[in-house]
């Protein structure tokens, strides 16, 4: 499929997508499934795929993008999927701020899907996170998120990080990282 073709489809119909529709899955998706598909998905709509020069196709890619990256992060982690499943059954294709703030208070119970503090990793050079890579795939795209974090790029550095946890979906340092940019844009933006 033509990929202008294939990206205004998945815009036209972001909103009315459930984080399953957006990643084409079923409800009770075991964690290997959900990670080819994520890797398809991060395949398929990661904005550095598309030209620089063609920046309604880029912005709309990274729209898309960023909303799969958003189910992502909620259908890996059981406690975040149990309250989607709720709000889905009422209707809701996802969840709110007010729903992820719950999430992040269960972080003591081992279930945080955004933990309060960003990672001294994520505001300092000093530790990369590319060092803590073990794939050259994983490593060479921790050093573009590490090159973004330095940059103060955070909000790409976040997007990137979707794709690494493509590339090295079993590496809880990217794991970890993926939740303290996540919360820690959270927190920037409510500001």
């Amino acid at each position: 499929m033509d990929p202008r073709v294939r990206v205004a489809k998945a815009v036209e119909r972001l909103d009315a997508a459930s984080y399953y529709e957006l990643l084409q899955v079923s409800p009770g998706v075991d964690r290997q499934t959900l990670q080819q598909h994520f890797h398809l998905f991060a395949l398929a709509f990661h904005p550095d795929r598309y030209s620089p020069s063609d920046a309604v196709l880029k912005t709309a890619a990274k729209k898309v993008f960023e909303r799969g990256v958003e189910a992502y992060t909620v259908l890996r982690n059981p406690a975040a999927t149990e309250l989607y499943d709720q709000r889905y059954r009422e209707g809701k294709k996802r969840l709110c701020a007010e729903d992820f703030q719950s999430l992040s208070r269960v972080r003591g119970q081992g279930q945080s899907i955004a933990p309060v503090p960003p990672t001294r990793r994520m505001v300092s050079v000093d530790e990369p996170l590319a060092a803590s890579m073990k794939t050259p795939g994983g490593r060479t795209a921790a050093e573009r998120i590490d090159s973004l974090v330095r940059a103060r790029r955070y909000r790409d550095a976040y997007l990137e990080a979707g794709l690494l946890e493509a590339i090295e979906p079993d590496n809880a340092s990217v794991r970890d990282f993926v939740d303290a940019i996540s919360a820690f844009i959270q927190r920037s933006e409510q500001r």
